[in-house]
């Protein structure tokens, strides 16, 4: 089985978790299924994401993952790492 993974955050350091994620995809180590992010994606995050669900609220986005990445702003990592234990994933939390 291969883990699917939500991320919280892809702007900033975020991005490089994006990319990493990415990167694991491409070598069939993970499925990325969602990302939350609060800001505006730019061009590289919306090419990276590709079609894969994107919101503001992590809420609905865990429905389906195994791990939840939250690589948002260190006092704001509580929230989501809430939600992505609340949907019973493996939480990351990057700094």
């Amino acid at each position: 089985m291969t883990p699917r993974v939500v991320l919280a955050g892809a702007s900033g350091h975020g991005r490089l978790h994006l990319r990493g994620i990415v990167a694991l995809e491409a070598a069939g180590r993970v499925e990325p299924v969602g990302v939350c992010e609060t800001g505006p994606l730019d061009a590289e995050a919306r090419r990276l994401i590709g079609d894969r669900p994107v919101g503001p609220d992590l809420g609905p986005l865990p429905a389906g993952a195994d791990i939840g990445v939250v690589s948002t702003p260190i006092h704001t990592h509580v929230p989501p790492a809430h939600a992505v234990l609340d949907a019973g994933l493996h939480l990351l939390p990057a700094e």
